[in-house]
């Protein structure tokens, strides 16, 4: 107990409750990056309005005893994500050792294609991938991602992550895409071959229609300014099996022309977010 706040173990992970029962922060395994780095990995959940309207001192505490649950338990690193809406949150995680690494923004729009505009590329073609398209996509990842200076991740902090690691977990988003069987992946070629790639992965329903979700979008460096962002979402939408379906993309602060993009592709902004790490003793 600790000015009204109760740590408690939960086959989840480990949750603090505040003075009224309710749980305010809570410390869940990140099972798949755990597995791929090797080393222990998990993710501080917040219920944002119930932190916030904690006490400053209170707010605190409850990410303290999450953050000394997580060390106890041999968290390597810790991530939290919050809302921009929830700024006062950000103090209580900075106090307690959180670094902001990274921003998350997201669009959430419902499309139907046969109302949605029509554009191509402007030279070479567009098309889905195709299994032999495998290392030039590797190739562009490495290029326009891993090797890209102006591209920002925290996959690439230097603080978090080895060049090794933020090689690998590119090129591992670039053979799951091309491996799920419900993944759509698009590529535009020229006469040198790829120069860019964009993707959408089925995640399930929403209100009874497909729900998609982007994944990556790269874009070989000498052929960005072509917007191939837009008429790759063109080849993509003509092979989804459905004409009315839910797309959610994701894209960082940082990355202007993908903004710009979807604001005039007609997408509805859902949310901004702040993503934070915190790394542990061991």
């Amino acid at each position: 107990m600790s000015g009204g706040l109760t740590g408690r173990c939960s086959p989840a992970g480990f949750e603090v409750a505040g003075p009224d029962g309710r749980v305010v922060a809570a410390v869940r395994p990140n099972d798949w990056e755990t597995r791929f780095f090797g080393r222990r990995f998990g993710l501080l959940e917040t219920e944002a309005a119930l932190l916030a309207s904690l006490p400053v001192e209170a707010r605190e505490r409850a990410v303290a005893l999450a953050a000394a649950a997580a060390d106890e338990d041999g968290h390597h690193l810790l991530q939290a994500q919050i809302d921009v809406r929830s700024l006062e949150v950000a103090a209580a995680l900075e106090a307690t050792g959180f670094r902001l690494v990274d921003t998350r923004v997201e669009f959430l729009t419902r499309v139907d294609r046969r109302l949605a505009p029509r554009h191509d590329p402007p030279f070479g073609v567009a098309g889905l991938a195709r299994a032999e398209d495998r290392d030039a996509l590797l190739a562009l990842a490495q290029e326009g991602l891993t090797a890209n200076p102006d591209f920002h991740s925290r996959y690439k902090d230097p603080a978090y992550f080895t060049p090794e690691e933020t090689s690998r977990w590119f090129a591992a988003w670039v053979e799951n895409d091309l491996a799920d069987p419900e993944t759509l992946l698009a590529v535009w070629r020229v006469e040198e071959g790829p120069v860019a790639f964009f993707g959408y992965a089925h995640r399930g329903q929403r209100e009874e229609l497909p729900l998609y979700k982007s994944t990556l979008a790269v874009a070989a460096p000498h052929q960005q300014g072509h917007k191939a962002h837009i008429f790759l979402q063109t080849t993509l939408f003509d092979a989804m099996p459905a004409d009315e379906f839910w797309v959610r993309g994701a894209t960082q602060l940082t990355n202007g022309p993908v903004i710009r993009n979807s604001v005039a592709l007609g997408r509805r902004l859902e949310r901004i977010q702040l993503v934070f790490f915190r790394r542990g003793p061991t």
